[in-house]
């Protein structure tokens, strides 16, 4: 068990290291759902926030636009190719991808994220070339276990870096 841990981790450290010296960037966010027992990749984030319940901090916005420059139906999508996580996470784990992360706050998230790296593509240095986002919704404990969690995790982190970094 042990020496499958450091194995795993070692591809951890090659996987974020990649094969070149260029530097990739991965925002991964997690966000639980808990009605569902399986794993979401999410693909596509929407600009627009329609919170059933307030926030932490109370804030509670209905049908607005999270930037608001943009239409309230813009989308984003992930630039990671998500079809094949979801193919090899499935040999091991209940993964789906999801084209819907709500409006609550995953979404809200990953909007920001995917833009963001939107706007660093379109810099003058360019440094949103090598950035992705990655929205990853989760069961509860209850639907899965902390531990199989983890392990989804590691083996996510290997996957993205399997297919979208040639490791």
């Amino acid at each position: 068990e042990r020496e499958r841990e450091s194995k795993k981790n070692e591809e951890i450290k090659v996987a974020l290291q990649g094969d070149n010296n260029n530097i990739t960037t991965i925002y991964l966010h997690y966000g639980v759902f808990s009605e569902r027992e399986y794993f979401c990749l999410e693909n596509t984030a929407y600009n627009e926030c329609d919170f059933p319940a307030p926030d932490e901090l109370g804030w509670q916005p209905i049908k607005e636009k999270i930037i608001k420059e943009q239409d309230i139906d813009h989308k984003l999508y992930n630039q990671l190719n998500v079809n094949e996580l979801v193919k090899k996470l499935n040999n091991k784990y209940n993964v789906r991808l999801s084209n819907d992360p709500a409006r609550f706050m995953c979404n809200w998230i990953f909007y920001w994220s995917l833009y963001f790296i939107e706007k660093n593509k379109q810099s003058i240095d360019g440094n949103g070339d090598n950035e992705y986002a990655m929205f990853v919704h989760v069961p509860s404990f209850e639907n899965a276990n902390e531990k199989l969690q983890a392990e989804f995790a590691k083996d996510l982190v290997i996957g993205i870096a399997k297919t979208q970094l040639n490791v």
